[in-house]
């Protein structure tokens, strides 16, 4: 079964998300929508040193406290998948890109990114 199609709404929800996590004080350096292979579905991925500095068990909580502090809706909530700064995938998306004028709209797929195949993506911010 193929993966479901990225569509303006969820563009606009991941859009809004990354302005409520910028608002929340917490500085983004990469945020996408991202399919990857192991999981064959959209989802939001979110980097930050202050997520990893938050730690793995409330990385989660900073952002579902800013979102719903900032009234963004449950059901509007997409799946988010926050991975770590020195992931394998996160390191090399910034090592390629941070140096790009902008990355906003770039689509990625079909490609070894670390050691992850990401089928598809729309990316927001790589830096």
């Amino acid at each position: 079964m193929g993966q479901a199609l990225l569509v303006n709404v969820d563009l606009d929800a991941g859009a809004e998300i990354l302005r409520i996590m910028d608002r929340a004080g917490v500085k983004v350096s990469v945020a996408a929508w991202i399919v990857f292979d192991e999981y064959g579905d959209w989802r939001l991925l979110l980097s930050s040193r202050q997520l990893d500095a938050a730690g793995p068990g409330k990385a989660s909580g900073l952002v579902f406290d800013a979102l719903v502090a900032a009234d963004f809706p449950v059901e509007k909530t997409p799946t988010i998948l926050i991975l770590p700064m020195a992931d394998s995938t996160v390191r090399t998306l910034r090592r390629i890109f941070s140096k790009a004028k902008t990355v906003e709209g770039m689509r990625l797929g079909g490609q070894q990114f670390g050691n992850r195949c990401v089928e598809d993506s729309y990316v927001y911010r790589v830096s």
